[in-house]
């Protein structure tokens, strides 16, 4: 078609393609800037092979494992690491420096401790150990396991419960700052590592913070156990001193709660209507607070069927000491009539009865 719109002749098509190389290129139309970098190409070719200029590899040298076996070994050399045990020492800039971008980009991935793990397989290596680990070398929960039983001599752990006694700054001292970073603590590696056995996070050493936002229910459980409670009622008679005698559930009651049952048994199952006198200790100043006095009084006239608060007249001291009232009582030194001054003033109170009188003691 060409030749049909073109008279030109075969000839003339041949004259063309012999020049085209000479017209091609970013110099085609300017022969002097052309000439310009053609002296600069035979320069470059003039330079030495040691020169700054250029690597001082070229990347077909790499292609050979041998090469690249080489080149680490008189890396290793020149930087006095004589015993492989000091490899692990080997910075990734230290191979740049040396010429070795082109060796761990294109066939490491830029990790020198696969370059090392390739290159050296009679050695058997610690991939922790490195300044930098593999990629998603904790992935594996083979690998995280083998870290984890080479450490477990250092640590004393010779089974899986010691590891409660172990806290997270010990292990991440030992190699494992980076599985720690990865899975947030000692309790979640383990986890990874073993799935078939439980770790309960409130053994562990250290904060219990993380965990009680997740396996409160679980604790609480775990500590009616402990405690031989089999109804949750049975919790009102469980003194603050049994708790503090379990070491978890102390570190818990104590750090978090400020020593309260009430308050730790409210925060962890609070579903359920706790009742604050009715546990054998109290949290300090409960019963000064008028609040408080006045929910216990009308929760006593619910139980005992009272309509209204002058129903009390019918109520002796001895009764009222029956059900509950003596840590209240107390605070008014054992008069029914000053506590009932008190929490119902508005209340025109009789005390025509002498023997009604006697018993309820000296008014407020």
């Amino acid at each position: 078609m060409l030749l049909t719109l073109f008279p030109w002749s075969r000839e003339h098509i041949k004259q063309l393609k012999s020049v085209r190389p000479a017209l091609s290129g970013p110099h085609a139309l300017n022969p002097s800037r052309r000439s310009s970098h053609q002296a600069h190409t035979k320069d470059d070719a003039a330079l030495p092979k040691d020169s700054n200029m250029r690597p001082k590899r070229p990347k077909a040298s790499w292609r050979e494992k041998s090469s690249r076996r080489a080149f680490f070994q008189e890396l290793v050399r020149s930087k006095g690491l004589d015993s492989p045990h000091d490899w692990y020492n080997l910075k990734k800039q230290d191979v740049l420096d040396a010429g070795g971008s082109g060796l761990l980009r294109h066939y490491y991935n830029g990790s020198v401790s696969a370059a090392i793990q390739d290159l050296f397989p009679e050695h058997k290596w610690d991939h922790w150990k490195f300044s930098r680990s593999p990629r998603n070398i904790w992935m594996d929960p083979a690998r995280v396991r083998l870290f984890l039983e080479q450490m477990a001599p250092k640590l004393k752990v010779s089974n899986l419960n010691d590891w409660y006694q172990v806290v997270a700054e010990d292990l991440a001292a030992s190699g494992g700052e980076s599985l720690l970073t990865k899975y947030g603590s000692l309790r979640d590696v383990l986890q990874y590592a073993y799935p078939d056995h439980q770790f309960l996070p409130w053994l562990f050493q250290g904060s219990h913070k993380r965990w009680l936002n997740s396996a409160r229910l679980d604790f609480l459980i775990w500590l009616e156990k402990q405690l031989g409670i089999k109804y949750v009622d049975e919790w009102y008679n469980v003194t603050q001193e049994q708790l503090l005698g379990i070491r978890e559930a102390h570190t818990v009651l104590v750090n978090h709660y400020g020593g309260s049952v009430y308050r730790m048994l409210q925060d962890l199952n609070p579903s359920h209507e706790w009742i604050e006198w009715k546990f054998r200790q109290v949290p300090a100043g409960f019963w000064l607070s008028m609040e408080n006095q006045k929910r216990f009084m009308s929760s006593l006239m619910w139980s005992l069927g009272l309509k209204q608060p002058s129903d009390w007249a019918s109520i002796t001291t001895k009764q009222f000491l029956g059900l509950g009232g003596a840590r209240l009582l107390s605070v008014y030194d054992g008069s029914m009539r000053a506590l009932l001054q008190k929490v119902y003033p508005e209340v025109q109170w009789s005390w025509e009865n002498r023997e009604q009188k006697r018993d309820w003691g000296p008014a407020e």
